[in-house]
This record gives structure tokens, sequence and C-alpha cells, in this order.
């Protein structure tokens, strides 16, 4: 496999190649801290029969706490991109949510349009109706009719 057709991720813990030498950075920091609490909770605080039941203890406790600094770190190092996720989906409810309020916006315009014309033709039918001269302009363009209404 060439230099190209490598994978865009590396590592059993699927890290960013961008992000490699971060989280190894991270790891390394986080996993010597774990070492360093272990050894010395297990050689200070705990109360071992021998040697060799603390030394169980404290690879039992690294080894325990790697998987959760593992974890941990892939949280620290992909916080990026995960502000990156967030920030498009909220991009995208914005989006939707503006689109949804002007087709509302314009559903009620159209409403109170129509309104106008609906009220407006009702008298002129009924002036007609009655043999009435009906002189009212009609609505405007603009939603409201010209007598001021």
């Amino acid at each position: 496999m060439s230099q190209n057709e490598r994978p865009s991720r590396e590592s059993i813990w699927t890290v960013a190649r961008g992000w490699a030498k971060a989280y190894f950075t991270v790891f390394t920091t986080l996993n010597t801290m774990n070492i360093a609490r272990v050894v010395w909770f297990e050689t200070t605080q705990a109360n071992h029969a021998g040697w060799s039941q603390m030394i169980d203890a404290i690879v039992d406790g690294v080894g325990g706490g790697a998987l959760g600094v593992a974890a941990m770190t892939i949280s620290f190092t992909d916080i990026g991109r995960a502000t990156m996720v967030l920030a498009g989906m909220f991009e995208e409810w914005v989006r939707r949510r503006r689109e949804r309020q002007m087709n509302e916006a314009i559903a009620e315009a159209v409403g109170e349009n129509n309104a106008l014309w609906r009220a407006w033709n009702g008298r002129r039918l009924d002036a007609l109706a009655k043999g009435e001269p009906f002189d009212e302009p009609p609505p405007d363009v603009s939603g409201a009719s010209q007598n001021g209404r």
C-alpha cells in the first residue's frame, strides 16, 4: 500500500492522522500521571501482605487505568472535530428554523392578503346585488387596501 493509498486513520483507537501526535502526547502524559497515582497509592496507602501482592495491585491498577486514559485521550483530541460537528448541526438547525419561520410568515401574509381581497370582493358583490354603485378601489399589492384598512 503506497503513501497515497493509506487510510486517513491510524492505530487501534482510530485516531485521525492529523491528531496522532497530539493523541500520543496527551495519552503519554495522562498515562504517566495514572501510573504515578497507582504506584503512590499502592506503596503508601494500601496495606499489602508482601511485595508480590503490591506489585500485582500496581499492575492491575495501571492496566485498568490505561483503558480509561485512552478513552479520555480520544475525547480530548477529538474535541476540535466534535465542536465542528456540533457547529454544523447547529447551523443546520438554524437554517431549518429560519426556513420554517419564513414559510410561516409567507403563509400568514398570503392569508391576510386573501382576506383583504375576499372582504373587498364581498363588499363589491353586496353593492352589485343591491344595485348600488361601488367605487372602492381594490386592495393594493402591498397587502393594505387603499381606503386606509
